[in-house]
């Protein structure tokens, strides 16, 4: 792509574009990482008697609340 733009003369306008493609990227990221990051949350594994995992919940038990 610099090789292309060089020749057509058009440094200029794809340096800008990829400055703004770039400016984005690094806004994405400060979202992500700074502004909203994840919360950890413990997940509490129910076993049954065998040490496996349970796949469905019994009727029983209480249902959590949607997080």
């Amino acid at each position: 792509m610099a090789m292309q733009s060089m020749d057509q003369s058009s440094l200029v306008g794809k340096t800008l574009l990829s400055l703004v493609a770039v400016s984005f990227d690094i806004l994405f990221m400060l979202q992500h990482y700074v502004l909203y990051p994840t919360k950890s949350t413990e997940l509490s594994v129910k076993l049954n008697g065998e040490g496996k995992e349970l796949l469905i919940k019994s009727s029983d038990e209480p249902t959590s609340k949607n997080v």
